[in-house]
């Protein structure tokens, strides 16, 4: 049935094509191209199993997609370079572990929440702030926080909530930003 939790992800190349990720009643998720000027709607990518959570972001004109758990007994997590038809794939990342995801691209380079340490039966997962930068090589670890959960692009700032403090990236490096305080918050 429908999943009160499902939010899409939405991509715009310019202001003639967008895409975006929907899903269906079986719990698949799919990549959908919109074409304005030709009035056409196609998927150019489909999940081959239910309940992974796909994601998109956008970087000089290359589409990366994120497929991340959202349960279930398949934990593989992996981030691919999508052509913009979709006909080809290159896999820049994968893992065993139930990868949360949050996707994001900027400056040069994808953020996301990797689970370094998964105990399924109590389904913990210990996570941080990774990059994979224009190499690809493997994820370099941004932060140590051990249970990061969300990372935002706001205003071409990065930042992380988390605790009460945010954090933002400034130099490579996470810093807590003292500006988003509360007026009388004292801490």
């Amino acid at each position: 049935g429908p999943d009160p939790f499902f939010v899409p992800y939405i991509v715009m190349l310019d202001e003639f094509e967008f895409y975006y990720t929907d899903r269906n009643k079986q719990g698949f998720q799919a990549v959908i191209k919109i074409s304005r000027k030709s009035q056409s709607k196609k998927v150019i990518f489909k999940s081959p199993y239910a309940w992974q959570k796909i994601e998109l972001c956008k970087m000089k004109n290359k589409l990366y997609l994120g497929s991340f758990p959202l349960g279930g007994e398949r934990t593989i997590s992996s981030i691919t370079e999508l052509s913009l038809d979709g006909q080809s794939k290159l896999n820049l990342y994968n893992s065993p572990l139930p990868d949360i995801g949050r996707m994001v691209c900027f400056e040069d380079k994808i953020h996301f929440i990797k689970t370094f340490e998964y105990i399924a039966e109590l389904n913990l997962k210990k996570s941080d702030v990774f990059t994979l930068g224009v190499d690809f090589k493997s994820p370099k670890r941004l932060t140590s926080f051990e249970y990061a959960t969300q990372i935002v692009n706001m205003d071409e700032v990065l930042m992380i909530p988390y605790r009460g403090k945010y954090y933002v990236l400034s130099d490579g490096v996470f810093t807590i930003d003292d500006s988003l305080k509360k007026k009388g918050d004292k801490k």
